[in-house]
C-alpha cells in the first residue's frame, strides 16, 4: 500500500472544491489494489463537506458543495429519461450541516414534475446500501431504524421518512399488489399520507420503489383517485377517542392507532379506490427505465 501524506490548511476559508478534490485523492492512495469506485469517491467528498459545514456558518459556499456533489452524482447513476418529469435532476440533499432539518436524506437525483406534485429520486444499489449503513442507527433507542437490506428497507415507512422527506412521518396504509418486472430485485407500492402529529382518516398519496438494473427509484406522487374514509375504521377510531377522552394513555393512543391502520389494510381492498390506486402503481413501475 502506498503511503500518503498530506498537510492541509484547516482554515474556514479554504474552498469547498479543494477539499471535495482532497477527500478524494486520499482515496486514490490505497493503490490500484484497492481503487476508490466513484461511489466511494462521492461519500468521501460528502462526507468531507459535512465536516465543514460543523465548523463554518453556511453561506453561498453550501451550496456549491451541492453543485460540486451533482457534478459527481450525475456520472455515478447515468442518465435517466422519465415522461412528465425534469429532464435534469437536482442532488436530493437538501443541506451538508449535520443537525439541520433535512439532513441525511437519501444521496441521489431528485426528478420533479412541473407542478412539483410528484417526484422520482434515483440512486444506486451500491449507495443505498451504504446509506442504509448510514443510518443503521439513525433514530437510536427512541424510534424504529431502517432495516438493512433492500427489499425489507423499501417496504418500511422508517425508510421514507429518513430518505426522501424527514419534516413529517409516513403512514402506510396499505400495500399495492403491483407486478415486479421480470428483471427487478423489488417491486413495492403503498398508500400512504404524511402527518406531524394524528394519523389522517385516509392516504392521499402512492409511493412506489423499483430496485432494477443496478439501480433504485423511490417515486411520490398524488393518488388519482379520491380516498375517502372507511366508515367501519373510522368506527375504531371514535371508540378509541372516547376512551382517550376519558383518561389519555399513550400505550391506548398507540394501539388504537394501530387498530386503525389494520382495519384499513383489511377492508381497502373492497373498495373502488383500490383497483385505481394498484393501476396507477404499476403505470409508474411499468414508466420507469429498465
Amino acid at each position: 500500500m502506498k503511503q500518503c501524506t498530506l498537510q492541509v490548511s484547516r482554515q474556514h476559508d479554504r474552498s469547498l472544491r479543494k477539499a471535495a478534490l482532497i477527500a478524494i485523492w486520499a482515496l486514490s492512495c490505497v493503490g490500484p489494489a484497492r481503487a476508490a469506485s466513484p461511489e466511494a469517491a462521492y461519500f468521501a467528498a460528502r462526507d468531507a463537506y459535512i465536516a465543514q459545514f460543523e465548523a463554518i456558518a453556511m453561506s453561498e459556499k453550501h451550496q456549491q458543495a451541492l453543485d460540486e456533489l451533482t457534478k459527481l452524482l450525475r456520472p455515478i447513476i447515468g442518465p435517466v429519461a422519465l415522461k412528465g418529469f425534469s429532464a435534469e435532476g437536482t442532488i436530493s440533499l437538501t443541506t451538508l450541516g449535520e443537525g439541520d432539518l433535512g439532513f441525511g436524506l437519501l444521496d441521489g437525483l431528485r426528478y420533479s414534475s412541473a407542478d412539483d406534485k410528484a417526484y422520482v429520486v434515483v440512486t444506486t444499489e451500491p449507495m443505498l446500501k451504504h446509506w442504509l449503513r448510514d443510518h443503521k442507527d439513525w433514530n437510536g433507542d427512541k424510534y424504529a431504524n431502517v432495516p438493512q437490506s433492500v427489499g425489507a428497507a423499501l417496504r418500511s415507512e422508517e425508510f421514507y421518512a429518513q430518505a426522501v422527506r424527514i419534516d413529517a412521518a409516513i403512514v402506510r396504509y396499505v400495500a399495492l399488489p403491483v407486478t415486479q418486472p421480470a428483471k427487478a430485485k423489488v417491486a413495492f407500492a403503498m398508500l400512504v399520507a404524511r402527518t406531524q402529529s394524528d394519523i389522517p382518516p385516509a392516504p392521499d398519496e402512492i409511493i412506489v420503489s423499483l430496485a432494477q438494473g443496478g439501480r433504485v427509484f423511490v417515486v411520490s406522487a398524488p393518488a388519482a383517485v379520491t380516498i375517502d374514509p372507511i366508515p367501519a375504521c373510522q368506527k375504531v377510531r371514535q371508540d378509541i377517542e372516547q376512551k382517550l377522552s376519558e383518561t389519555f394513555d399513550e400505550k391506548l393512543q398507540a394501539d388504537g392507532d394501530a387498530a386503525f391502520l389494520r382495519c384499513f389494510a383489511r377492508r381497502a381492498k373492497a373498495h373502488t379506490f383500490f383497483p385505481a390506486a394498484t393501476k396507477q402503481a404499476q403505470e409508474i413501475i411499468d414508466a420507469l427505465p429498465h
